[in-house]
């Protein structure tokens, strides 16, 4: 998703310098056609088990021994029978459940229907609210450059729109760390990730007020300062698609049935609303923030906006940081309570041990027996 809010810019932008403003047009119209044939071809799997009827083992096993050749053979009189033949009683009475169709093995009994409408609960699940925001306030700070960039390079570096256009491959270009930090996020969850990407970004942005001049080494700068913002920004947005679907599996363990027959789509329906209001409100911020206090602080803004995503994000992505700490000490209390508890089972054994030992010394003092010890140096 964010690979593709940014290519837009840059293909309009390069497109537009070689072949002018028709061409533009040209390639959007043949994304739309490719894009509405993709969907065509796109076959459901509820529609394409329509077309294939599912094969039971049962029916499986019994279409390979009749196509086995010894099935072909009559049998011998008074010849057992043969293993791979079973008896119908047998087979009837061995998984009797495998020779029903597929459908039939499915549980029937329906779900009970939920208290209210789903939509309902998500708007008021604090940990899917808190992701909600973090995607809006993310996708916020990645599209305000879009009508920030082009415009400053212009009056800057009197650059044309090719060079606008490139100007967002720093912010391209870290997307591609995303299964990276997909897998760290698997590890660690997502409130790590999230929380670090918003804190990281914070610096970044402040530091975009230092490109003021036209020379090498302040594009330098601005392209370092995007490709540090652009792997903070990736940072904060990965863990978000996953905690989606944490929030529903938490919601249904905690009450099951809640969600009624599924609410997936619904959920990442409203993921999508969230970034779409980032792509709007993202623009006209940034533009808002440059024509009213000029370039220098626009990067404030955008800052204590992450600011702002990074709180969020430590406080309720990944559920409430209240009940983290407090099964983080119920967990290291129940440690202690086992380590109290071997040690009292060592001490019991030691003491077992000491009274037997004394057993055995006084049955052998008792006896008459003579326990031979090698003198000290004092006593000889």
């Amino acid at each position: 998703m964010s690979v593709a809010v940014l290519l837009g810019p840059l293909l309009g932008g390069v497109v537009y310098d070689r072949a002018g403003y028709l061409a533009v047009y040209g390639m959007v119209f043949g994304l739309l056609g490719l894009d509405m044939i993709l969907r065509l071809a796109l076959v459901e799997k509820k529609v394409a088990l329509r077309w294939k009827e599912p094969e039971t083992p049962a029916t499986t096993q019994v279409e390979a021994i009749k196509r086995s050749p010894e099935s072909e053979k009559p049998p011998r009189e008074g010849a057992p029978p043969s293993p791979s033949s079973p008896s119908p009683s047998i087979q009837q009475t061995q998984e009797p459940h495998r020779q029903l169709p597929f459908a039939a093995t499915l549980s029937t009994t329906p779900r009970p229907p939920p208290s209210r409408h789903p939509i309902l609960t998500l708007l008021t699940t604090h940990r899917l609210l808190a992701a909600l925001f973090c995607t809006l306030t993310q996708s916020t700070l990645l599209t305000a450059w879009d009508a920030i960039l082009p415009l400053r390079t212009l009056h800057l570096f009197a650059w044309t729109s090719l060079g606008s256009g490139l100007i967002f491959l720093p912010l391209i270009l870290p997307s591609f760390l995303s299964p990276l930090i997909g897998m760290w996020a698997d590890r660690r969850g997502p409130r790590v990730p999230t929380t670090l990407g918003f804190t990281l970004a914070i610096p970044f942005l402040v530091l975009m007020r230092v490109v003021q001049e036209d020379t090498p080494a302040q594009k330098v700068v601005l392209c370092i300062l995007l490709a540090f913002l652009g792997i903070a920004l990736d940072f904060a947005m990965t863990p978000l698609f996953a905690e989606v679907a944490y929030v529903i599996e938490a919601e249904e363990s905690r009450r099951p049935g809640v969600w009624g027959r599924g609410v997936y789509a619904l959920a990442y329906g409203l993921f999508n609303v969230a970034f779409a209001g980032g792509m709007l409100v993202g623009p006209l911020l940034g533009g808002a923030v440059v024509q009213g206090i000029g370039w220098g602080r626009v990067g404030w803004a955008l800052a204590i906006l992450s600011a702002a995503g990074a709180g969020v994000s430590a406080l309720w992505v990944g559920g409430w940081i209240g009940d983290f700490w407090t099964l983080k000490g119920r967990r290291a209390g129940e440690g202690d309570e086992e380590g109290e508890a071997d040690l009292g089972d060592r001490g019991g054994e030691r003491g077992e041990r000491g009274r037997e030992n004394g057993g055995v010394e006084e049955a052998r003092q008792e006896s008459g027996v003579a326990v031979l010890r090698r003198p000290g140096p004092d006593e000889e």
